[in-house]
């Protein structure tokens, strides 16, 4: 799989203890602000090979970027 772009890290906090991190990658698309995107979200370490894809539009928000990988995480 190739170099992954602008990686997002997500830590999952209780209180004061890690619980996991997610990392969102881009794998395909640009930075036009109306791109749609292929990105990939993993849980901690594992390989990329693992994550889950989806979608997402470049000129929308992080926030929505990462609600977007927590949820294609969820329906797994």
């Amino acid at each position: 799989m190739e170099n992954k772009i602008m990686p997002i890290h997500i830590p999952i906090y209780v209180n004061d203890k890690l619980i996991k991190t997610y990392h969102i990658g881009r794998v395909s698309g640009g930075t036009d602000q109306e791109s749609i995107n292929t990105y990939l979200i993993i849980e901690d370490d594992f390989p990329w090979e693992t994550g889950q894809m989806f979608n997402h539009r470049y000129g929308d928000s992080i926030e929505t970027c990462v609600i977007k990988g927590i949820n294609a995480m969820m329906n797994t």
